[in-house]
């Protein structure tokens, strides 16, 4: 996209790159397990008119620097938060966190909540399984192919193809040991104590027909996230941003406008 640039910040002596697009107030998208940047592309292209876009690297992607000791839901939040410090946006912004994303900006919500603007979490859960086992974790990594390809049923050949080739584009799958360290974090995360410490106006945006994370779980977000509003797209699997892009992102337009109308329409010169 014209005008956006990959910035690579140095935190606790290791590389992490960041895609950023756009102007105005800071608006960080964190992707799912095994994405970079691309796999937002309908989002950026949309949302980086009025904002600007944030996209970190997960350790082990890009030129972000795999350590095992980074690569965590908390550790991703801590040193995201400081490396927009060192873009110059040391103060509150926006956080869209997509599964895997969606477990980082719980984090960050809950625990730096003087932060956190606006919220919006999709596809995601506070706790995915009680079983973290290594075997669990395959058929995590299985369910995420299969719930894509049963996502894609409804559109035609052309459009199966173009959704492909950006899932293609934003994903970069990497050796399995990789894989499989995302979806063991995936597996242990817990954040059902903490929901309650999120102030930050929340929407949730979930996938009826998603396998992977059913909405049971994103209404138990809602439930325990003070003042949180859900919103279930019926024809949507796991792959809500990709698969109906035009309806996703006005949601999360309508949910950032509402919150600080003031400053969209500066930033829009309305």
């Amino acid at each position: 996209m014209p005008g956006a640039r990959l910035v690579l910040s140095r935190v606790d002596g290791l590389p992490l790159e960041l895609y950023v697009a756009g102007e105005g107030p800071p608006l960080v998208l964190l992707p799912p397990i095994w994405s970079t940047a691309p796999i937002w592309r309908a989002q950026i292209e949309r949302l980086s008119a009025h904002h600007a876009v944030i996209v970190p690297h997960y350790p082990g992607y890009g030129r972000s620097a795999f350590d095992p000791s980074v690569a965590t839901p908390e550790r991703v939040a801590e040193r995201l938060m400081r490396a927009l410090d060192d873009l110059g946006h040391g103060g509150a912004f926006a956080v869209i966190g997509w599964s895997l994303g969606g477990m980082v900006a719980q984090r960050l919500a809950a625990r730096h909540p003087e932060r956190v603007r606006a919220l919006v979490l999709v596809n995601t859960t506070a706790r995915l399984d009680e079983d973290d086992s290594a075997t669990r974790g395959v058929e995590l990594l299985s369910g995420l192919v299969a719930d894509f390809e049963r996502g894609l049923l409804p559109f035609g050949p052309a459009t199966q193809r173009a959704m492909r080739a950006q899932l293609e584009q934003g994903g970069q799958a990497g050796p399995s040991s990789l894989l499989m360290h995302y979806a063991s974090e995936t597996l242990r995360f817990d954040a059902r104590a903490e929901l309650g410490l999120i102030r930050a106006p929340t929407l949730i945006i979930q996938g009826a027909k998603d396998s992977l994370t059913p909405p049971s779980l994103g209404r138990l977000l809602y439930e325990r996230i003070p003042g949180a509003r859900y919103v279930e797209l019926r024809e949507g699997g796991h792959y809500v941003p990709l698969q109906h892009p035009e309806r996703f992102n006005q949601l999360v337009e309508e949910h950032l406008r509402v919150l600080a109308p003031s400053a969209e329409r500066a930033v829009s010169g309305g």
